[in-house]
């Protein structure tokens, strides 16, 4: 039994859900989409341990993405890049530096070698 966060419930979230179910019928799912019409168009059997929350994405995710997150799994099925918008502006970078949302480390940076 895995915890999952899906984030999005469109037509590729819904489809994820139901796939996963497929193959852990045990696992937890919480789904996050800020159109709560959206959310309401997933059917899924009433034994599925599925919890549905209408929030933005990247909000949620600044608020609730730590260490401590309880989900085995992230499923991003938005069309944001959800790692680098999940971060929060003028978080530092491996390097030290102020980045804007824009701006994506480099590689090199990644593995300490700042030039």
């Amino acid at each position: 039994m895995a915890s999952y966060l899906i984030l999005g419930a469109g037509k590729f979230g819904r489809l994820a859900v139901k796939r996963l179910l497929e193959q852990d019928p045990s696992g937890r799912f919480v789904i996050i989409d800020k159109n709560p019409a959206a959310l309401a168009a997933g059917s899924y059997p009433e034994n599925a341990d599925v919890v549905r929350i209408a929030a933005d994405v990247i909000v949620f995710l600044r608020g609730n993405l730590s260490r401590l997150a309880s989900w085995d799994w992230l499923i991003p099925m938005v069309p944001v890049h959800v790692a680098l918008a999940s971060l929060p502006d003028g978080a530092p970078d491996p390097c030290g530096r102020e980045w804007k949302m824009w701006l994506v480390w480099r590689y090199a940076d990644l593995k300490g070698n700042c030039t």
